[in-house]
């Protein structure tokens, strides 16, 4: 149910931007992974800007690479294409640690510009 709130945020967009402190301390919530990664993802649609510094705090405590790629793709569309989120994206592919559609995500993330 939670899950569907906060995306459903994100959808609404500008007239949800009361939300987006709401939606910053779900982020900081232990272990909710999926919760997080929309979370992450309701707030890059909300183009929250506040949500940067949490956001990377939250990435770089998700152990789970599939969380943890979400998070720091979110991060990297908030952060304009220059900042943590795209370092660690390409940290996790010399890693090996992304999948072969991330690696894509990624691709297409970095060549066509997909940020604001």
């Amino acid at each position: 149910m939670r899950e569907r709130v906060v995306w459903g945020l994100g959808v609404i967009g500008e007239k949800a931007k009361e939300a987006i402190p709401e939606i910053i301390e779900i982020l900081q919530m232990p272990n909710e992974g999926l919760l997080h990664s929309i979370a992450a993802w309701a707030l890059v649609e909300l183009s929250a800007d506040e949500a940067i510094e949490p956001l990377t705090e939250t990435m770089l405590l998700t152990e789970a690479d599939e969380i943890r790629f979400t998070l720091a793709l979110a991060l990297a569309y908030l952060e304009s294409g220059e900042g943590e989120g795209l370092k660690e994206l390409h940290k996790m592919k010399e890693q090996g640690r992304l999948s072969h559609i991330e690696e894509l995500q990624l691709e297409d993330f970095v060549t066509l510009k997909l940020y604001k």
